[in-house]
């Protein structure tokens, strides 16, 4: 399998482990995550997927972006839950299944592609941000999981892959893991697991 191809496989399975979490767990339960309902963690999963579409057509394009601050990255993703419209967790959820397929179908064209500039100069093609991507759609899904007292542990495959990933976008972060295992991962990103 090509490194393209376990990236594709990780995002899909990171984009089914959040369904299946969404699938029981109540709109305004709380989740793992900075104080969101269910259902304000499916709308910003919808952000991020509308998001990831845009700027990968954007390295189609031959545009490279340049990464966002955590601070501008939280702003970003206020002002555009802000914009979003209010729908139904359901309807919001499908959203995401729909712009997060567009995303993977984009990745396979794009994969090498240079798409974002670091802050530390170094750039990513399509399919190492589509990596971190995957990352996302895992640690939301394990943040939906505790909603409902559950958990989410990917794959050992999957885990290897999203381990390898945070390696390349956080080399000295990675470094400081103790264990290269996914709960090691989740309290590296911030999780009490």
């Amino acid at each position: 399998m090509t490194e393209v191809e376990a990236i594709q496989r990780v995002l899909a399975s990171g984009m089914a482990a959040c369904t299946d979490a969404v699938a029981s767990a109540p709109d305004d339960r709380a989740t793992a995550c900075d104080g969101w309902t269910v259902r304000d963690l499916v709308r910003h999963l919808e952000v991020v997927a509308g998001s990831n579409v845009l700027w990968t057509s954007a390295a189609l394009g031959g545009r490279v972006r340049r990464a966002l601050s955590e601070p501008d990255q939280d702003a970003f993703n206020h002002e555009m839950l802000e914009r979003l419209p209010r729908r139904s967790t359901a309807a919001h959820l499908e959203r995401f299944v729909e712009l997060a397929d567009d995303h993977v179908r984009l990745v396979r064209a794009t994969a090498a592609m240079p798409m974002t500039e670091l802050g530390d100069g170094r750039v990513l093609t399509a399919a190492e941000h589509a990596g971190l991507v995957a990352l996302e759609w895992h640690v939301h899904a394990w943040d939906l999981a505790r909603s409902n007292g559950d958990s989410h542990l990917p794959e050992a495959d999957d885990v290897a892959v999203l381990i390898d990933v945070w390696a390349t976008a956080d080399p000295a972060a990675a470094a400081e893991l103790d264990l290269p295992t996914w709960t090691g991962l989740l309290r590296a990103l911030g999780r009490q697991p």
